[in-house]
């Protein structure tokens, strides 16, 4: 997938849909130099940690409507989310890659603010719940707001093919 969308200028959800046509016919050797190629990326293109061999399992990241107000983290979204759905998160600045901090949450399911690069912006509880963040300690407006987007983080999805070419790291060596 990181091939595809920083070599071939895939936008992020092609390049899951993209992938998955070739993810188990690419021999290893061939896997490992793109790896390398592109420098070793931290995350693949929905902002999801690519797991390493150190890592014995990928824990889940926390969804948007999971954070309290005042938490934030950088924004991660499932390959899976429906279409529309991406469509209109990408009109609000809501990308995977951005930096998210939770302004409010209203009660009994009511939506929540978030700001995005110094806007505020409302999203539904149902959209909000498919909005995933590498929070990992991260609080307040600026408080270890990330330097890049390689960002060490967690995984929500376990079987989301968070790699090159959708195969697990977990058979590379460090």
């Amino acid at each position: 997938e990181r091939f595809l969308s920083d070599m071939l200028h895939y936008p992020w959800h092609d390049a899951d849909r993209l992938a998955g046509a070739f993810e188990h016919e690419l021999p290893q050797e061939i896997e490992e130099r793109m790896y390398e190629t592109l420098g070793r990326p931290a995350t693949c293109p929905h902002g999801f940690p690519i797991p390493d061999a150190s890592m014995d399992r990928v824990p889940q990241l926390p969804s948007l409507d999971g954070l309290q107000p005042g938490e934030s983290g950088v924004v991660a979204l499932s390959g899976s989310t429906d279409p529309d759905v991406v469509a209109f998160l990408d009109t609000l600045g809501i990308r995977p890659g951005v930096f998210a901090e939770l302004i409010e949450k209203q009660p009994f399911d009511g939506p929540v603010v978030v700001r995005i690069d110094g806007v505020d912006r409302m999203v539904g509880e149902r959209v909000a719940a498919q909005i995933f963040v590498q929070a990992d300690g991260l609080t307040g407006t600026n408080a270890g707001r990330p330097e890049t987007e390689a960002v060490d983080g967690l995984n929500r999805e376990t079987s989301h093919k968070a790699s090159t070419t959708g195969k697990a790291r977990k058979d590379r060596s460090a």
